[in-house]
């Protein structure tokens, strides 16, 4: 007999977890389970989502609504849920009230990062509450699942680390780039970073060790968030203007990671970026700081390098390193691309989440 699975999102936008949850819709076993999958609003990547018939939006328009709880409560009823799956905190707190008022109903969450508040004393008892009534929590990194235990008190027999995995034959080397739309020209090395304009993302470590280095390395930062007008104005103060590109949210990702020649992600925390490895599994040499999730996915030296969170002078010696070794920005980019096919792929990572389904 089939399960029946809900997965519970935010939004229908272009983040990891949200992306994790399409691949899911596309490579579950059918024969196996019915995947549902409900947003609780609409976002940048609505399109992709709604061309599936399993997926549903709420349309809410508020941080918590009751109309949405009743949509879900019906859709569970009608589809004969037998496990919830929620990804991100608002959408635990929907499948945890599912979950005090359906007990028959199973809940698996994903901790997708070691979110910061999840460090005050309040979030973490009443992570720890909600905790109580889910079967497993998957963790997508050991990092990730460290954090949970020390910080929100989760068990170890209740944790599952699960590595994120990403779609390698969609990112894969080709030759689609994008050099000639953003007007490089074929000398420069253009250093790519994609993810939300946000604090802790490190965008300005990036800025300051490209300032330092020759005209033709170029950044091109691809995302939005909340601090993008302050970045550009930080750009402009640094007289980067003419060395470093906005692109925005794009939905042509793969074709960015085969206009950059070097990814670099300088975050100060992270769960498992997903970005990295997709960047990997486009045979990009990468360069991050050397917080644990990234260590989690980069041998340093052999598939990428790894540089001091917040070091601006290790990061201009990793950029000059595979600038100067062409050979060694090749072989590591090589090196990349075997790691993400070989341990991050999407469809390993639903075999195992599947096998979890299958033992609660």
């Amino acid at each position: 007999m089939k399960k029946n699975i809900l997965a519970i999102i935010p939004s229908s936008t272009g983040g990891g977890a949200e992306r994790l949850v399409l691949d899911q819709i596309r490579y579950n076993n059918k024969e196996k389970f019915d995947y549902d999958v409900a947003a609780l609003r609409k976002g940048n990547i609505e399109d992709e989502f709604s061309k599936h018939e399993e997926y549903k939006n709420l349309g809410q328009d508020s941080r918590f609504s009751l109309s949405s709880f009743r949509r879900l409560r019906k859709i569970v009823k009608e589809h004969k849920i037998d496990i919830l799956h929620s990804h991100l905190i608002e959408a635990d707190f929907y499948a945890w009230l599912l979950s005090m008022t359906m007990p028959k109903v199973r809940w698996i969450s994903t901790r997708h990062a070691k979110d910061p508040f999840r460090k005050s004393i309040f979030w973490g008892l009443f992570n720890r509450l909600m905790a109580v009534r889910s079967s497993k929590i998957i963790a997508v990194s050991e990092s990730v699942g460290k954090f949970i235990k020390r910080y929100e008190f989760i068990p170890d027999k209740k944790i599952e680390v699960v590595h994120n995995g990403i779609d390698t034959e969609r990112f894969k080397k080709t030759n689609q780039s994008l050099r000639d739309e953003f007007g490089f020209s074929k000398e420069d090395i253009i250093i790519g970073i994609v993810g939300r304009v946000e604090e802790g993302k490190g965008h300005k470590v990036l800025l300051d060790a490209v300032a330092e280095m020759e005209e033709k390395i170029k950044a091109l930062i691809v995302g939005t968030g909340q601090l993008e007008e302050n970045i550009k104005r930080y750009v402009e103060e640094k007289g980067l203007g003419k060395r470093v590109i906005f692109a925005g949210f794009r939905n042509d990702i793969q074709k960015m990671f085969n206009t950059f020649d070097i990814f670099c992600l300088p975050s100060e925390s992270e769960g498992l970026p997903l970005v990295v490895v997709e960047a990997m599994s486009c045979e990009l040499p990468v360069i991050c700081s050397d917080i644990d999730s990234h260590k989690n996915i980069i041998e340093d030296g052999k598939d990428g390098l790894l540089f001091k969170v917040g070091d601006e002078e290790q990061l201009k010696l990793a950029i000059r390193k595979l600038v100067s070794e062409k050979d060694v920005m090749k072989n590591m980019g090589k090196n990349a691309r075997d790691k993400a096919v070989n341990e991050f792929d999407i469809k390993d990572n639903i075999k195992n989440i599947e096998k979890l389904y299958l033992r609660i």
